[in-house]
């Protein structure tokens, strides 16, 4: 009697794949092209960068900005050596400030005691100036006295009116003349000499006095 042969069973059977959508599919695609065209895009735009910053390298603008950049760079070079500098000076100043503060301290004491020399010398000048005024004053005086009572060693003088009475001296000279008139002739005399030194006369008024070649004649 035959059994009826019962199948081989090797094992479970594993399920199908499942199948993805075509829709799926179709959208990595789109991805994956969005993805390249994005990364050929920045390659892109890194070249055209480049080939743009060469250009503008290269543009007169961009030069003189550089120019003027490199020139203010140089200026701010110089401006900080100027302030180095400058603190170095101050602080030679400061440290040289007490010197200078006691020789100001002693220039001050010298001036002070040269003011008050200059206030002595200007009360004995004011004390000398007083006193040649006064001896000015004096000789004035007497200059005025002296030529009131002078009259020239040349010509003819009414006592009273042209000359005071009274008695003069003369120093003389090599052929002094005079003489004493009643009047104005020169012939009617009541004293006359020749002198070549000195000499004196008497007048009295009313009297005429004539000189010839003499000195001035100065009343005692």
């Amino acid at each position: 009697m035959s059994h009826p042969q019962q199948p081989l069973q090797s094992g479970p059977t594993p399920p199908p794949a499942p199948k993805v959508p075509l829709l799926h599919r179709r959208g990595l695609q789109v991805g994956a092209t969005a993805v390249v065209a994005l990364l050929a895009g920045a390659a892109i735009g890194v070249g055209v960068s480049v080939l743009a910053q060469g250009s503008v390298e290269n543009s007169p603008e961009y030069v003189e900005l550089t120019a003027e950049r490199d020139s203010l760079q140089g200026e701010l070079a110089a401006a900080r050596a100027d302030l180095g500098n400058a603190r170095a000076e101050m602080e030679e100043i400061e440290g040289d400030l007490p010197r200078r503060e006691e020789e100001l301290a002693a220039g001050l004491v010298e001036l002070k005691a040269a003011q008050a020399e200059l206030t002595r010398r200007e009360v004995v000048v004011a004390g000398s100036e007083t006193a040649v005024a006064e001896r000015e004053k004096a000789v004035g005086i007497a200059e005025v006295e002296r030529a009131a009572n002078t009259i020239p060693g040349e010509g003819m003088y009414r006592v009273g009116t042209d000359m005071k009475a009274g008695t003069y001296r003369t120093e003389g000279a090599s052929g002094c003349y005079y003489a004493v008139l009643r009047s104005t002739s020169t012939h009617d005399i009541a004293e006359n000499n020749n002198i070549d030194g000195p000499g004196f006369v008497t007048v009295r008024e009313g009297q005429y006095f004539e000189t010839t070649r003499c000195a001035d004649w100065i009343r005692q």
